[in-house]
């Protein structure tokens, strides 16, 4: 048979297919943020139907899969990121999976929502007894892989991008909008040890001066450090005695890479600094005045900075995020 089990996502719906039931189309609402792992878990069942949980919560339910649930064949070919129009073959460049997958895992038993969640939240290891990407060998064709912890598909990362030059808070706020980023924020002391590492980079044209602008303020509220972002109160703080001592005269947070304690400075300060871009989920650019066979294909990020001649001669590295290579696993 056919594509006995198939799931897809197109631009504006997801589908699946089980046995003799055809293609049925559903939607599913999530917020698609670059540099992020979202996970699925589908379940199949007489009892229930068709379930999809999205990131761990139940946000779909098919009973019509019932009438025509039955047992699969394990008589034939896996394709995990392409969809095969003949057996294990008819590839189509269109219908190719366009960004990163792991933690591929079938189960001959239904998961609870406790486990569900247990999956999402990269708190188990347990891995599906019929299949698992993690377990079994796999056929690769034009696909990059490597080995991560499983942990860290729940860590999220600074991706930062380090601009130098003499700016003020102000023209360091455009200069990283522009880019569709924003001032960096540190939530923790490994985030604070990962962007002091950065630094240790020779490459980077501001290391000697290492001053930075933090996106946190206390304009509205003094002693109370709220994110540029959104407005809301930072959770973590790391300023070192006896700063913030200027109150109303410096309202805004900065840190020295040598000592990465934080200080408060007036925000009109023009001190030697780095512009440390954060990248923000959900944002980015796109290259207009090209024809594109669709808009993911015009999406670019800012992905490195060089200093190039003097210091109004930067070179900007800037990548397309989605790769359109024919890339796919297949498990025989």
């Amino acid at each position: 048979m056919d594509n006995a089990l198939t799931l897809f996502q197109t631009r504006n719906f997801h589908a699946y297919n089980y046995n003799e039931l055809g293609v049925q189309q559903y939607q599913l609402t999530a917020t698609i943020e670059m540099h992020s792992w979202i996970n699925y878990c589908f379940s199949f069942s007489d009892e229930y139907g068709f379930k999809a949980y999205l990131n761990g919560i139940l946000t779909y339910t098919d009973e019509k899969l019932k009438s025509f649930f039955k047992g699969l064949p394990l008589n034939g070919t896996l394709i995990i990121g392409q969809e095969q129009d003949a057996l294990s073959g008819s590839f189509s460049k269109s219908e190719i999976l366009r960004g990163r997958i792991a933690q591929v895992n079938i189960w001959s038993r239904l998961l609870n929502e406790t486990e569900i969640i247990s999956f999402r939240d990269c708190r188990t290891l347990e891995i599906g007894d019929i299949f698992s990407s993690d377990e079994h060998s796999l056929e690769i064709f034009n696909v990059d892989s490597k080995i991560v912890s499983s942990t860290s598909l729940c860590e999220k990362d600074l991706f930062v991008t380090l601009i130098g030059g003499v700016n003020s808070r102000a023209e360091t706020f455009e200069m990283c909008d522009q880019f569709a980023c924003k001032l960096v924020v540190l939530e923790s002391e490994f985030a604070l040890l990962e962007l002091t590492q950065n630094f240790q980079n020779p490459h980077v044209t501001c290391r000697a001066t290492a001053n930075i602008w933090l996106g946190l303020n206390d304009s509205d509220e003094e002693g109370v450090w709220r994110r540029d972002v959104d407005g809301t109160i930072a959770d973590y703080l790391n300023f070192g005695y006896p700063e913030p001592d200027g109150g109303k005269n410096e309202n805004c947070a900065g840190l020295f890479v040598r000592n990465p304690t934080w200080y408060d400075w007036a925000c009109d300060d023009r001190r030697v600094s780095c512009a440390v871009c954060q990248r923000v989920p959900g944002r980015f650019m796109r290259l207009r005045g090209l024809c594109f066979a669709s808009a993911e294909e015009s999406i670019f990020e800012l992905s490195g900075y060089e200093q190039v001649g003097s210091v109004t001669e930067p070179m900007w590295f800037c990548e397309r995020n989605f790769d359109f290579v024919e890339s796919f696993v297949m498990l025989r």
